[in-house]
């Protein structure tokens, strides 16, 4: 017997929300081995949090912020939220 390889993995998009919110997140899609993969630019809203940005699950290699190497495996990019901050100016 011979061991058997994907001829691709999947990226799958976790929308992590807050309670009481729903959004649309991008659609899982299949890449192969070493493909360089874009990370989705959107921007999601919901209403009393900051959306921070989509961030790999695992530590995989980057090329800058805006897309990785595909590894040998499936890859989870989750939402990262935050709530809104109100700062002053006056000291």
């Amino acid at each position: 017997l011979s061991p058997t390889m994907k001829n691709y993995y999947e990226v799958t998009y976790l929308e992590n929300t807050p309670n009481g919110c729903q959004i649309s997140v991008p659609e899982k899609k299949q890449y192969f081995v070493y493909d360089i993969v874009p990370i989705d630019d959107s921007t999601p809203s919901c209403k009393g949090f900051n959306f921070k940005g989509w961030q790999l699950s695992s530590k995989e290699k980057t090329l800058g912020d805006h897309s990785f190497v595909m590894p040998a495996k499936d890859v989870t990019i989750r939402a990262v939220w935050s709530t809104y901050e109100i700062t002053s100016s006056f000291q």
